[in-house]
């Protein structure tokens, strides 16, 4: 286990050179333990924990999108951590954590999860999850709620029948290597593609890459599968057990059609409308972390 800002010195230059304000800077240089916990098969899955001694503290765990990494939540991770024992896992194939022969989809995914709650020392837990992370968390409270307080989905899709035709996502394609740190954050997009503030897309650019025999190379396994999202975490949205709120980013391709909305509200026998960072873009975390810890905060404070 090791204990540091993973942010080095040079990281931190380049981010204020390019206008990084001084909350973001504090927030993401805080300290994090890193450490690694078995997989049902053995992979080991890399853990983030950013106040991992306050054991008397509720365990919150953030679950990042795909072919992200646990640095996602470096600006909004500290904000919880005067309430929450914070805690962000890296998903095999990415980030840190190890490579599998075979990967597949959210259902897949969420077999990952219990180990990491064991980890925590056992739940419930809350579970903050981005994207692919958001439907992998939807199939891990359905199959072990007794595992889970609550669940928090962050404009994840989630095909419904007669209104969507599941997505398939893009492969990635032969690995390739770049001659240079510079010459591959030049190349680095996220996905899909949105306005970010320069200090966050080099933030989380300079977490993506890692310098390899070959020359520099993204993080994630370049074997990760087309994505192609069925109907299951439909099905496991109905039958959930836990308590569930779905945040919408406002300008997202991802989440923002109404009239699957309405049927995710309609499944969960709710009235109003899900919770929104309007000035979003899909990835909230990076564009509008603030407005994002705004509403996590209040939709997370049991009062309300």
């Amino acid at each position: 286990m090791t204990t540091a800002s993973a942010n080095t010195p040079e990281l931190i230059a380049e981010l204020q050179a390019l206008g990084a304000p001084a909350w973001y800077l504090d927030a993401v240089t805080r300290p994090q333990t890193s450490r690694f916990v078995a997989a049902a098969d053995g992979t080991p899955l890399h853990l983030a924990q950013w106040n991992e001694d306050e054991r008397h503290k509720p365990a919150l765990l953030l679950l990042h999108g795909y072919r992200a990494n646990t640095h996602a939540w470096d600006a909004v991770a500290p904000f919880f951590t005067p309430r929450f024992r914070v805690a962000a896992m890296d998903w095999p194939g990415m980030g840190c954590s190890g490579h599998r022969g075979a990967y597949g989809g959210p259902d897949v995914a969420a077999a990952d999860v219990p180990a990491v709650v064991a980890a925590l020392g056992g739940g419930p837990v809350t579970l903050v999850a981005h994207s692919f992370g958001g439907s992998a968390a939807v199939h891990a409270a359905h199959r072990w709620p007794q595992l889970f307080g609550r669940v928090i989905v962050i404009d994840s899709t989630i095909p419904v029948p007669g209104i969507d035709n599941p997505p398939q996502g893009q492969a990635v394609g032969p690995r390739r290597s770049y001659g240079s740190r510079g010459e591959i954050l030049q190349r680095f997009r996220l996905m899909p593609a949105q306005p970010c503030p320069p200090w966050a897309l080099r933030h989380m650019g300079h977490h993506s890459v890692h310098e390899s025999p070959e020359g520099w190379v993204w993080r994630f396994d370049p074997a990760l599968p087309v994505r192609v999202l069925g109907y299951e975490t439909w099905a496991a949205w109905q039958a959930l057990q836990v308590p569930v709120e779905f945040v919408v980013a406002g300008h997202s391709p991802v989440a923002r059609a109404t009239d699957r909305l309405r049927a995710l509200a309609a499944a969960r026998g709710r009235q109003d409308p899900w919770a929104e960072v309007a000035d979003a873009h899909h990835h909230a975390m990076l564009d509008q972390p603030i407005a994002l810890r705004e509403v996590l905060l209040r939709l997370l404070d049991p009062s309300s």
